[in-house]
């Protein structure tokens, strides 16, 4: 297999036809080397499927796949990487569905995505790994964006990625949904925000997850500006801060373990500030740590933080509040919550 040969295929799409190819590496661990403008454009049906997955590499290119309006690519199997700018480029009206794919390796000196960018388009991702990928920009290992974007990610890994803002997955807008996968070890730059996850202005829903040892300066887990809901989701060891909501976001957290995040600044485990809202629910908010006020939960700057049904405990402050502090024009709500044993205090009010 070559090159040309997978040009010949998606022009066969590009004209109408719906190519369907089974593909067995000869010899295994085959590497497809793509040129430097990376492959033609994709406006027509693609299906591409590896019978020993893992075993098939393509390997180079700006984007190895560039996915146009109208254009459908489902990849089984594929390794890709060392792409210059991004795996895959999926635009506004293109479908992309990625199953057992590993994407690492590949990067993204502009702004978008440097594993994988969805620009307005749909991406599923399941059963694969998103790994060892870096944009300058957003989105390290996945870039999402577009008001009409749609981006779901279900029984994969997103780890060892590295961007500016959401070092493993970004979206400035869309809609996201993330279930039963991991986060893990992702950095964000020194000046960036969002070491797991970044969500601008979408909608993100994250169900049966992990998001943990990620690191940030700030939002070391999740950072939020716009409508995120988490659930039954383990958001741990994460620096700075397990979950970070600014600039009036809306954040629902319930059913989830919140544990072991620190930030050099308040709100270990979780923050709420720039008038944002956050309600959780359900959770387990214990041995996180801060610099300052709220060693498990911090409210600052107008925002409002209702703790309902919650356990704040075993978390520790270097100011007053170390487990739950509210202050400037924050309001924090207690509702059937346990806030004991936290050092030095339990809640620091103003």
């Amino acid at each position: 297999m070559s090159e040309t040969t997978l040009n010949g295929w998606i022009r066969a799409a590009n004209n109408g036809a719906h190519v369907h190819e089974r593909l067995t590496p000869t010899p295994k661990d085959c590497v497809v080397t793509i040129g430097p403008a990376g492959l033609d454009p994709l406006v027509g049906k693609l299906t591409l499927t590896v019978t020993d997955p893992g075993r098939l590499t393509f390997s180079g290119g700006d984007s190895i796949f560039d996915v146009r309006d109208r254009g459908v690519l489902s990849l089984t199997g594929l390794v890709l990487t060392g792409a210059t700018a991004t795996a895959i480029t999926n635009n506004h009206g293109g479908t992309v569905t990625l199953t057992g794919t590993k994407v690492t390796g590949n990067s993204n000196q502009g702004i978008f995505g440097g594993g994988l960018a969805n620009s307005g388009g749909t991406m599923t991702i399941v059963d694969s790994e998103v790994s060892g990928n870096t944009a300058a920009g957003q989105g390290g290992g996945i870039a999402n964006a577009g008001i009409n974007s749609s981006l779901t990610v279900v029984n994969s890994r997103v780890t060892g990625n590295t961007g500016l803002f959401g070092a493993g997955m970004s979206t400035s807008g869309g809609t996201v949904l993330v279930v039963n996968t991991r986060i893990a070890g992702n950095q964000s730059s020194p000046d960036g925000a969002g070491g797991g996850f970044t969500n601008g202005a979408g909608t993100v829903t994250i169900i049966g997850s992990e998001v943990v040892d990620n690191s940030s300066n700030e939002g070391g887990g999740l950072t939020n500006t716009g409508t995120l809901h988490v659930i039954n989701t383990k958001v741990s060891g994460n620096r700075s801060t397990g979950i970070a909501n600014l600039a009036g976001g809306v954040v629902l957290v319930t059913d989830c373990k919140v544990t072991g995040n620190h930030t050099d600044g308040p709100g270990g485990g979780v923050i709420n500030g720039g008038g944002g809202t956050m309600t959780v629910a359900n959770t387990e908010i214990s041995a996180n740590t801060a610099t300052a006020a709220g060693g498990g939960a911090a409210n600052t700057s107008g925002g409002v933080l209702r703790l309902v049904n919650a356990k704040v405990f075993g978390n520790k402050a270097d100011a007053a509040g170390g487990g739950v502090a509210n202050t400037g024009t924050g309001r924090t709500y207690l509702t059937n919550t346990a806030v004991d044993g936290n050092t030095p205090d339990n809640v620091r009010n103003g």
